[in-house]
């Protein structure tokens, strides 16, 4: 069988500004080729180039209303693609509302199956966060009135036009729910997530499953309890909780906290990091460095103050057996709750993630080994090949 992968970000794993939507699809696509024995085409629909060999590119209409609605340049490029690869399923990972449609148009015209993973909450909530805004409290999700003051405030962090961004992001959660329905089997990386789906689209043929890691790090010898130091990884972000890191500071002045990543409050954290002898602003750092980095520290903290689906830096530092703390949210608390292998912690009590975060570095051997065990014997390659084959088998009972 042969399997079309296709995203809108891009594939691969330790380059700059890495998205964990990209480290998931190339895991995916070396799973179908290396584990189930199924060729792949990776596809990226986009309008940026690429210089990968094994990678087509695809670009469709640059005119707004056309690439949303009926864009059938693009849908000729894709099905003549696909059409002569012989491509047998397509496995789906779209976020943006311009490739949606027709990939779904695309492959109906052919009578290709789609199997869909979903990386966002957008999938259930409009502005993508899972919590309302500006409160950041539970919400019950779906389409509702309280939504539009919600992406009203979402367009005040990300200082974009609030009626282009009310547009943008309904446009975008109707695409995807419309992607849910036609996709004959949908993917989850979180069990939450995957019960809002259930709840809010009515849909039955969703399998939750927990991302795999690329087998090269679950090969990195572990941490054994680092050197007291703590690591923060991900994007500069006020969803990642990145403006929050110097009052976690202030409340441990005697542990160095190492950020490393870039984005919107790059210069707010490096003004942080004159301010706190304890903050050391490293910017972007490659792979290897990351990965040297968080295993030279006793504790990951991942303050994030949305609902991430599944959280990759939280499950790379549980391979390298050092723990994690972050706030009882989405698939960061998954993974904790899942592994022992750290502590979730009250949304949004900074007092309380101090504490925690000094539990974590006293315990941190202890812990690293849970989370490390766990992340060895539910998160490597074979074990999601498995449950793709398992899920395969179920709908072929179905059908």
């Amino acid at each position: 069988m042969k399997v079309a992968v296709i995203d809108d970000v891009g594939f691969g794993s330790g380059k700059p500004g890495l998205f964990g939507k990209e480290l998931y699809v190339e895991t995916i696509s070396k799973i179908n080729e290396e584990i189930l024995g199924n060729p792949v085409e990776r596809v990226l629909l986009s309008p940026t180039s690429h210089n990968q060999d094994n990678l087509q590119v695809l670009a469709g209409s640059e005119k707004r209303l056309i690439r949303i609605f009926s864009d059938k340049q693009l849908v000729q490029k894709l099905k003549k693609l696909l059409e002569s690869q012989g491509v047998d399923l397509i496995h789906n990972n779209l976020l943006n509302a311009r490739y949606t449609a027709h990939t779904a148009n695309a492959a109906e015209k052919l009578g290709t199956p789609i199997v869909t993973t979903i990386h966002g909450w957008v999938y259930v909530c409009p502005n993508g966060w899972g919590v309302t805004l500006p409160q950041l409290a539970k919400c019950n999700m779906g389409l509702q009135p309280r939504c539009g003051k919600c992406l009203y405030q979402l367009s005040k962090i990300t200082k974009t036009n609030p009626v282009a961004s009310a547009i943008n992001w309904t446009i975008r959660y109707l695409m995807l729910k419309k992607m849910l329905n036609v996709s004959k089997a949908n993917i989850s990386p979180s069990h939450e997530l995957a019960e809002y789906v259930k709840r809010i689209h009515k849909i039955r043929n969703i399998h939750a499953m927990h991302n795999p890691l690329p087998r090269q790090l679950l090969a990195e010898p572990p941490s054994n309890g680092g050197d007291g130091s703590i690591a923060f990884c991900g994007r500069l972000t006020w969803e990642k909780g990145a403006h929050l890191i110097p009052k976690i500071a202030s409340n441990l002045p005697h542990h160095e906290i190492k950020i490393m990543g870039k984005g919107p409050l790059k210069e707010t954290l490096a003004k942080a990091a004159r301010k706190h002898k304890n903050i050391t602003y490293l910017g972007y750092v490659p792979e290897k460095e990351k990965i040297r980095i968080i295993k030279e520290s006793s504790a990951l903290i991942m303050p994030i103050t949305y609902r991430e689906t599944f959280g990759y830096s939280a499950a790379e530092a549980l391979a390298l057996g050092v723990p994690v703390v972050g706030f009882g949210l989405g698939g960061v608390k998954e993974l904790i709750d899942c592994s022992g292998g750290g502590y979730t912690v009250k949304p949004y009590s900074i007092s309380e993630f101090a504490e925690k975060t000094l539990k974590a570095i006293e315990e941190a051997e202890q812990l690293g080994r849970k989370g490390r065990k766990y992340a060895q014997e539910n998160l490597n390659p074979e074990k999601y090949a498995a449950s793709l084959q398992k899920s395969a088998e179920k709908r072929r009972e179905v059908n």
